[in-house]
């Protein structure tokens, strides 16, 4: 269920901003010059599915669309994809660039709002090929603006299940405007070659099931969603790009080489994304002991090379 609006304490939101900002600075410095690539079709995929998560940025907190145009718009009839190409002016789309443009240049190359923002930059550019009323990022802020509407807020745990929502009651409407039996093909097809991904759409042997992973960010709920974001962006990185071994058969060798050498190397970390690293990997471990997914004696050495 939505939730009602809460506003921000704005020192709090303040002091946040500014130790965004810092750490922004503190990325461009260290990141790598090299190309952004996606390194698989799965983890594609991935941003597909994730790319609304963005709307929750802090910099696309206070975008949204008037309520009041909304409800005029469907007042007089029109389907929700023809609302959402109605509300996005030239003057929205050139604010939603400048900011997705800051996004992309404060974060990492493969980071994952790093990534966000650029393919969204292509989607807005290309719109003739990938229209607005499937762009991820423009549906999430239509149905956030749509739940303020009642003074309600649609939360980041929420989104991804209301934009499929959204697809789902729209389907007829975007197949007959796209001439595509799924809009998420048409997208993959333009970003695949955009986004520079490599390798095939075979895929991949899964060595973490996702099921595993819902039940351990299930496990964070207690958790800041800001925080519980960047554990599981952690884990999902150390998973899809590195393990290539069973649960079983991980040492505390293996999961060290990847914080102290694999990721170093590849990932152009700060020392506080190494640290980061390090505690979001001791929360999954710890977890998978505790559903005995890994014995004890394992976890603990792991948590304790880790540490040190």
């Amino acid at each position: 269920m939505a939730k009602k609006v809460k506003k921000r304490k704005s020192g709090m939101e303040k002091r946040r901003q500014q130790k965004t900002q810092k750490k922004s600075l503190q990325k461009r410095k260290h990141s790598s010059r090299s190309p952004q690539q996606i390194q698989s079709y799965k983890q594609l995929q991935k941003i597909l599915i994730n790319l609304p998560t963005l709307a929750y940025h802090a910099d696309f907190q206070d975008v949204a669309f008037e309520g009041d145009a909304i409800t005029s718009l469907k007042n007089e009839g029109l389907s929700e994809p023809d609302i959402i190409g109605r509300l996005i002016t030239p003057e929205f789309k050139n604010m939603l660039k400048e900011k997705l443009a800051k996004i992309e240049m404060d974060n990492a190359p493969q980071s994952q709002n790093g990534l966000f923002a650029k393919a969204t930059i292509y989607a807005i550019d290309n719109e003739q090929e990938i229209p607005l009323f499937v762009n991820p990022l423009l549906v999430a802020i239509y149905l956030r603006s749509l739940a303020r509407i009642d003074g309600q807020e649609l939360s980041v745990s929420e989104v991804g299940k209301a934009v499929k929502a959204y697809e789902e009651r729209n389907t007829a409407i975007i197949e007959s405007m796209l001439n595509k039996d799924n809009e998420h093909e048409l997208i993959e097809e333009m970003l695949d070659e955009e986004l520079n991904v490599s390798g095939d759409r075979e895929p991949h042997e899964t060595y973490v099931e996702e099921n595993v992973l819902d039940a351990f960010q299930e496990s964070l709920s207690h958790l800041n969603p800001d925080d519980v974001a960047l554990i599981m962006d952690d884990v999902d990185t150390f998973i899809e790009e590195y393990v290539q071994t069973p649960v079983s058969e991980w040492t505390v060798e293996y999961v060290t080489e990847f914080t102290n050498t694999w990721f170093v190397q590849n990932m152009n970390p700060l020392p506080e994304d190494v640290d980061g690293m390090k505690k979001s990997l001791t929360l999954f471990v710890r977890f998978l002991e505790q559903e005995n997914s890994m014995s004890k004696s394992i976890a603990e050495a792991i948590i304790s090379g880790l540490s040190s």
